[in-house]
């Protein structure tokens, strides 16, 4: 599976090692079994960001569902109403293949679950429903492919997400810490690593050709034609190329097509500055079709004047649940609540990168002792003392000075919070 030596040609030249880039690989492999079909990726692991995600796939109509064909009816109200603008055409082609896509996946030997009660984003919008999103079973296979996966931060335990809402988040004492200890000795990986994992076996089952430290510098373009890729220097020529290779990653002069106005952070690999796919496509006379991001508000999990403690994803902290359980809330610069701190994360980080409000420049989750007592604050469960990053305070003056918003605002802010709870 893995090459250590690059074709001058081949069928279809696949750049990036993501979920998306793995399945279009295998897909083309399958349709065409003779073809010389390579995956390249920049680093030396696999997974791209899909490795360090969920590993949640949103697909309606799939047949864990109770009554799949009155899904996707319900699904088509509920895309058009979260964006009118939606093509129909694109619409229903999506909807077709959601079903098809997912049974091709368990075909390949994907092992995929249904979500417990696993929700849409938009509560509000007609066609909402639960449980559309699937999720990877543990892989426990190969361990030459898992050992090739983009390795996850200590503070990722081997749960599934299932499991995980089973025992609640936040109810430690109710995790099977045996069975999460069996998983992380024997080297078992659930979520977004246990998706490439399934994914990559596919691949190297149907003779996918794999080559790390690829850097994908250009495509070669003729007649408006892509016919090639210069990977490390060297042209490899082809007649079908995807690009898997993720958006703008961490290159600073890219971050002007998100609209954002305060600084982003990329979870791709730190490896990953030149812009990834975004760059390759504005490079080759691409043109951006729309601006659409998907933000996740995050915390930082180090002090202001103490050492960075590794890559970003080692150094921030995806606010997924930490918004939304009793006893917390956020405030912008000026020491007050400004939004619904239970709307889904790519809503919430979305005001946090896009709204021009110089309070959000300055924003602080805070929770109170009854959160403190019962709930995990970021990577610190209950049972473990405040963080240096964490200004722990005896009252809302304290608090206020430590983290520079007026003081006055905040305890108003607070007395108006706990008198409508």
């Amino acid at each position: 599976m893995i090459k250590n030596k690059l074709p001058s040609s081949c069928d279809a030249l696949v750049i990036g090692s993501g979920s998306t880039a793995l399945i279009s690989a295998l897909k083309i492999k399958d349709l065409k079994p003779d073809w010389s079909v390579w995956v390249v990726e920049k680093t030396q692991s696999l997974g791209g960001t899909s490795a360090y995600s969920g590993g949640g796939i949103w697909m309606p109509g799939h047949s864990f569902l109770e009554n799949p064909e009155n899904d996707l009816v319900e699904t088509q109200k509920y895309l058009k109403t979260l964006d009118p603008s939606l093509d129909d055409t694109q619409v229903n082609a999506y909807l077709e293949t959601s079903p098809r896509v997912f049974e091709y996946m368990r075909s390949k030997g994907i092992q995929l679950e249904g979500s417990i009660d696993y929700p849409d984003y938009y509560p509000g919008n007609e066609g909402f429903s639960f449980g559309r999103t699937i999720f990877p079973a543990v892989y426990k296979s190969s361990r030459k492919i898992r050992s090739l996966l983009r390795e996850k931060p200590y503070f990722f335990l081997p749960f599934t997400l299932n499991e995980l809402t089973e025992w609640g988040p936040h109810r430690i004492k109710k995790w099977n810490k045996t069975l999460l200890t069996k998983r992380a000795v024997a080297g078992h990986f659930t979520m977004g690593q246990a998706l490439i994992g399934f994914q990559l076996e596919a691949c190297n089952n149907a003779g996918v050709n794999i080559a790390l430290g690829c850097n994908a510098e250009g495509l070669l373009i003729h007649n408006s034609e892509v016919t090639g890729v210069v990977v490390n220097g060297k042209t490899i020529s082809s007649p079908v190329v995807i690009m898997g290779c993720g958006g703008f990653a961490h290159n600073p002069d890219l971050y002007q097509y998100t609209k954002a106005v305060r600084p982003v952070l990329s979870v791709a690999p730190e490896e990953c500055e030149t812009g990834g796919g975004l760059a390759l496509a504005l490079d080759a006379g691409l043109k951006i079709g729309n601006s659409y991001c998907w933000w996740t508000p995050i915390m930082k999990l180090f002090s202001e004047g103490e050492k960075k403690p590794g890559p970003d994803l080692w150094a921030y902290h995806g606010l997924l649940y930490d918004r939304c359980w009793p006893g917390g809330i956020m405030v912008n610069g000026e020491g007050r609540r400004f939004i619904n701190e239970s709307a889904n994360y790519n809503a919430v980080g979305s005001v946090l990168a896009t709204d021009k409000d110089p309070d959000l420049d300055n924003v602080w989750l805070i929770w109170g002792d009854y959160y403190v007592k019962n709930y995990v604050r970021g990577v610190v469960s209950k049972y473990q003392p405040a963080k240096k990053y964490m200004n722990k305070s005896k009252n809302a003056d304290e608090l206020a000075s430590k983290i520079g918003v007026p003081a006055s605002n905040l305890k108003e802010t607070l007395e108006r919070w706990n008198k409508m709870a």
